[in-house]
């Protein structure tokens, strides 16, 4: 799903660096979590969110939302987390590997309680701040805060975005080792407008934690 279309207020740079991360093919990836760093890092230099020793009059004349860039460079991060965790059989062999992934899970997370400091009730940040707590099996503080997301946002009152903190809610419960409550909260995800159904669930990476469970295994076939 491109970018855009969860958050409209994706920079045009921040987009680039997502979909050239997400790309299907490996070689025409950042070849690297330094390489993505150092392209967020240039990206919220240029927004004006780091400092720099000597910024062009062009930069001062125009620069990025502030917010939407940090918030977007944050997503990122814990995507390219997520990546590496699904895939830590082949790319987190390593001690090096494994310690990337916990660095991103951690900067991800102390980003996002900062940002809650001043938006305590930003339901995003709640639900993207419990998969980072997630990742680094701080397991009641992450469904704390992915249950906190769905309740500032639930689905009843908003059916754009509730559905998408539902979603978060459930990769948590995955995560942690709920499978139950993670299909508890599944089974009605899918009987909302929304991009996850039975297709989906058989081919994102993200849910092989529920292959093989009786329930999840009637949602895959339950369209066919």
């Amino acid at each position: 799903m491109p970018p855009v279309r969860l958050n409209p207020d994706v920079p045009e740079g921040l987009k680039h660096v997502i979909t050239r991360a997400l790309e299907k093919d490996p070689a025409s990836r950042h070849q690297g979590a330094a390489k993505i760093k150092s392209e967020l890092r240039r990206l919220l230099r240029d927004s004006g969110g780091l400092p720099s020793a000597a910024p062009t009059r062009e930069r001062r004349r125009f620069r990025l939302p502030r917010h939407a860039i940090a918030a977007g460079i944050l997503v990122l991060m814990l995507i390219v987390a997520a990546v590496l965790w699904v895939r830590r059989p082949q790319v987190c062999a390593g001690a090096r590997r494994t310690a990337e992934l916990r660095k991103f899970s951690e900067e991800a997370e102390r980003a996002f309680a900062a940002n809650l400091a001043t938006t305590p009730e930003d339901a995003q940040t709640h639900a993207i701040r419990g998969l980072a707590l997630a990742y680094l099996g701080r397991k009641d503080e992450a469904v704390r805060e992915g249950e906190r997301g769905v309740a500032l946002l639930p689905v009843s009152r908003d059916g754009f975005s509730g559905p998408y903190m539902q979603h978060q809610l459930v990769r948590i419960y995955m995560i942690v080792g709920e499978k139950e409550k993670a299909l508890d909260q599944l089974e009605p995800l899918l009987k909302v407008p929304y991009f996850v159904s039975p297709a989906w669930l058989a081919i994102d990476p993200n849910f092989t934690r529920l292959k093989g469970h009786p329930r999840f295994e009637a949602l895959l076939h339950k369209n066919m």
